[in-house]
């Protein structure tokens, strides 16, 4: 985990002294790339002591952090990476799940169409999904989108229409995705 962590500093420094450079070399240019940064936390408690043939009987109680660091580009572009780290109750630190975040957010001028690409955290979404379409291992396990989530927006309406890709097939595991639309008029 050590070696991924410094593996992702190392690629975000490299972003930042990019875009330093890059200003520095458009001096005529409208507009610079700016430094965009945001941390989300969020801590569970979902004790399920109960006999049940669909799921096991079990206590998840841990606490996730989410920072995230990018680069933003005339208000439209933005390239952003980060990382959730969940530290589990009870098991030593060592042992915290590491889970990567990279995504592109294009968002148009009209700030009503926003388009993402890559891992991007659930929290992007314009609202929470139905408690139906989230169980465990989304709201706890995997807590990004992996493929593209489009969004559009206005006052009476939004949208949200999302690839997910679990898994790739291999000789022991076959495809998984799922294709999801969420809105309200």
């Amino acid at each position: 985990m050590k070696n991924q962590i410094t593996k992702i500093l190392s690629l975000v420094l490299m972003l930042i002294f990019h875009a330093e450079a890059s200003a520095q070399n458009t001096e005529n240019s409208t507009s610079k790339p700016a430094f965009v940064y945001q941390v989300e936390a969020l801590s569970y408690f979902d004790n399920r002591e109960y006999d049940a043939d669909f799921q096991s009987a079990q206590t998840l109680f841990a606490t996730r952090l989410s920072p995230e660091i990018g680069l933003q580009v005339q208000d439209h572009h933005r390239l952003m990476l980060g990382a959730h780290y969940t530290q589990h109750m009870g098991r030593p630190f060592e042992s915290g799940d590491f889970v990567p975040t990279l995504y592109y957010r294009y968002q148009h001028s009209d700030e009503h169409f926003r388009m993402y690409l890559g891992a991007v955290p659930y929290t992007q979404l314009s609202k929470d999904l139905p408690a139906y379409a989230l169980y465990d291992s989304i709201a706890y396990v995997h807590p990004n989108i992996q493929g593209a989530l489009l969004q559009y927006q206005n006052d009476n309406l939004f949208v949200d229409a999302f690839c997910d890709w679990r898994s790739l097939p291999t000789d022991t595991q076959r495809e998984a995705f799922r294709l999801m639309l969420n809105g309200r008029y």
